[in-house]
C-alpha cells in the first residue's frame, strides 16, 4: 500500500494563502471604512433634523406667547 496522497506545502502555497486572507481582511476594512462613513452621515443628518425641531419648538412658543399677550 502507497503512502495517502499529500499536498506538499510550498512557499509558493503559503504565499498564495496569506495573500487570499489578506484579501479578504482588506476586503473586511473596506466593508468597515464605508460603514463608518454612513455612520457619520447618519449622525450629522440627526444632529441637524434635532437643531431644525429645536428651532420649531421656539418659534411654535414664540408664536404661542405672542397669541396669549394679544388676547390680554
Amino acid at each position: 500500500m502507497g503512502r495517502p496522497y499529500v499536498k506538499k506545502i510550498t512557499r509558493s502555497t503559503n504565499n498564495r494563502s496569506l495573500q487570499n486572507k489578506v484579501a479578504r481582511f482588506q476586503i473586511l476594512i473596506n466593508e468597515g471604512e464605508t460603514n463608518k462613513a454612513k455612520i457619520e452621515e447618519l449622525s450629522n443628518n440627526l444632529y441637524k433634523r434635532d437643531t431644525e425641531i429645536k428651532t420649531l419648538k421656539d418659534k411654535i412658543n414664540q408664536l404661542t406667547k405672542e397669541k396669549d399677550d394679544f388676547e390680554k
